[in-house]
């Protein structure tokens, strides 16, 4: 068990396990070990007098030597050597036009080669590539094809949350991710809302889903009958993290109702009067307000079959004309009758001229 050290090559990489053989290490050194991608310089995450437990079968290989400064300088002048083949590998391809997306490239410590990894959907013929990219580099040329999730682990990005990627911070294995995970904690299946930046399922969806599973195997499921301090109802609406469910009573009330009411030990709710709102996942239904009092309320007067005019005087009221003559007149006579009074804080009304006397007849001529 002692004799294990761990290794790390890229950020959130996977912990690999060398033999170290006489050489000791301490964690944040450095090590010279004969990777899949050739000679290779790896952080030393896990000393050997740290390994409780040796997760590898077989034989194991055996690390080369620790890691020197010039071991250092000549890993960083690679990785500028490596950028530029990258650049020429994407004018290849596009030159070529040839459906495959160059991800990096990487040049062994000793420089003897070239690995160059790309995603694709399709069979490519790469001879033509190796033979425009062998031309450049003198040595060994390899592929590595990944898959999306890799892809995005090595670029990196800000992920929908607005923290770094897991995939490029921490997360060192990817687990399977399905639909069911997103259905038990209720989420929109909507498949632009549930992807990440790799066009796949979020890894995050995978994180509280075990959480979810074990609160709702204590709610009964939506439709069942249960019964509450308020009587009878059915489940229409469960809340696993508040361990609570919306019921529908007979009277035609909803109620929230804990789990432990229902199991008799905690006091009843106040019932509810109205549907959940939009947020529970239910539509907003007001019920109708009772009448102030018990008064039997008058049957609402049909009249449809009134006439327009008699319609229009219900309507308004009195007639235009009725409601003139009503009023106070102004600028008339004195108002006939023994019950007529003069409106006070008003001028006396001035009575209408005389009519004009009639012209004087004249009798016959000769009389």
């Amino acid at each position: 068990m002692a004799g294990v050290v761990g290794l790390r090559f890229i950020r959130a990489g996977k912990v690999q396990y060398f033999d170290p053989g006489e050489e000791t290490f301490a964690p944040s050194e450095y090590a010279i070990v004969e990777s899949d991608r050739g000679l290779e310089v790896g952080h030393v995450v896990i000393a050997p007098s740290q390994v409780l437990m040796q997760k590898t079968k077989g034989p194991l290989t055996k690390v080369v030597r620790k890691a020197t400064p010039e071991d250092l300088a000549n890993r960083d002048r690679n990785k500028t050597t490596a950028e530029e083949f990258y650049q020429e590998a994407r004018a290849v391809v596009r030159e070529l036009n040839i459906e495959m997306k160059i991800v990096e490239g990487f040049i062994s410590l000793d420089g003897s080669r070239l690995t160059v990894t790309y995603t694709s959907e399709d069979r490519i013929d790469f001879r033509p590539f190796l033979q425009r990219l062998g031309a450049k580099f003198q040595g060994k040329i390899d592929l590595n094809q990944i898959g999306p999730r890799d892809h995005t682990k090595v670029l990196g990005g800000i992920g929908r949350c607005g923290r770094e990627l897991c995939c490029s911070t921490w997360l060192t294995e990817f687990a399977p991710v399905t639909m069911k995970m997103a259905k038990e904690q209720d989420l929109p299946l909507s498949p632009p809302g549930l992807a990440g930046v790799c066009g796949r399922l979020r890894c995050c969806l995978r994180y509280e889903y075990e959480q979810y599973r074990e609160l709702k195997r204590s709610l009964p499921k939506i439709g069942a009958k249960v019964t509450t301090s308020n009587g009878p109802g059915i489940v229409v609406v469960g809340h696993p993290l508040k361990q609570t469910v919306t019921v529908q009573l007979e009277a035609g009330s909803w109620a929230e109702v804990s789990m432990a009411e229902l199991d008799g030990s905690a006091p009843p709710p106040v019932p509810v009067a109205a549907i959940p709102s939009a947020s529970d996942g239910m539509g907003r239904v007001e019920p109708r307000p009772e009448p102030r009092d018990n008064r039997p309320q008058q049957p609402r007067q049909d009249r449809r079959d009134q006439p327009r005019q008699d319609r229009r005087d219900d309507r308004r009221g009195d007639r235009r004309d009725d409601r003139r003559d009503n009023r106070p007149q102004q600028g008339r006579g004195p108002q006939q009758g023994p019950g007529s009074q003069q409106p006070q804080g008003r001028e006396p009304q001035r009575p209408p001229p005389p009519p004009p006397p009639p012209p004087p007849q004249q009798g016959p001529s000769g009389q």
